[in-house]
């Protein structure tokens, strides 16, 4: 059994997300930018970053810019809705190549997991275990928390389990790192938005991405 552990800071990866259906949502006032790109973060292309970003915003956890609503009606129908959220998806899926994908919404009050029909994840206080291969979203802010990647057979389960962070906040006073890979056959790491992973151990292990 091949394990690893160490502190994550950061490598690339893609992967995709598991979105949801959604009420229609209408542009802000005044809203510029290149109205159906799909580019919402900005970076010249359309990934799972942008999925997320917009689920985000239709299910009322965020609320885009005026630029990232005209981008976001990638149908051409004048609103942002679940419509455009699907379409996305599809144009996504043309440079991400995997379309699933495991939600952890980290907070100070409880830590939630969408998506995980398999049980592959586990929430023990502050502290999420991943004990699979996959794919996984994580989102959210939360004070002394740890996201752990432990694959207990990484001979039978030798795939990557691949992270997307989007605009996650944490922080650790005990010294303890954020992410853990205790053991895992390989940990993918990518970020989206701003993510700020701090740790008290030393100065080294804040990271920002």
């Amino acid at each position: 059994m091949k394990k690893q552990s160490r502190r994550i800071l950061a490598s690339a990866a893609a992967l995709s997300i598991l979105c949801t259906a959604a009420m229609p949502a209408f542009f802000p006032a005044g809203a510029a930018g290149t109205k159906g790109s799909g580019d919402l973060n900005g970076d010249s292309q359309v990934t799972s970053a942008d999925v997320l970003l917009l689920q985000s915003a239709l299910l009322g956890t965020r609320t885009l810019t005026a630029a990232q609503a005209q981008n976001a009606d990638v149908n051409g129908d004048g609103s942002v809705s679940g419509a455009d959220l699907s379409k996305l998806r599809q144009m996504a899926a043309n440079t991400d190549p995997v379309s699933d994908a495991i939600t952890i919404h980290l907070s100070d009050s409880g830590i939630t997991v969408e998506g995980d029909t398999k049980g592959v994840t586990s929430v023990s206080g502050k502290t999420v275990t991943i004990s699979a291969s996959g794919n996984y979203v994580v989102d959210g802010s939360i004070t002394d928390g740890q996201v752990l990647v432990n694959v207990p057979d990484t001979t039978a389960d030798a795939e990557a389990v691949s992270l997307f962070l989007q605009d996650v906040t944490m922080s650790s006073s005990t010294g303890a790192p954020c992410i853990l890979a205790q053991s895992a056959q390989k940990l993918k790491l990518t970020c989206g938005g701003t993510n700020t992973l701090t740790d008290t151990a030393a100065a080294a292990n804040a990271c920002q991405c």
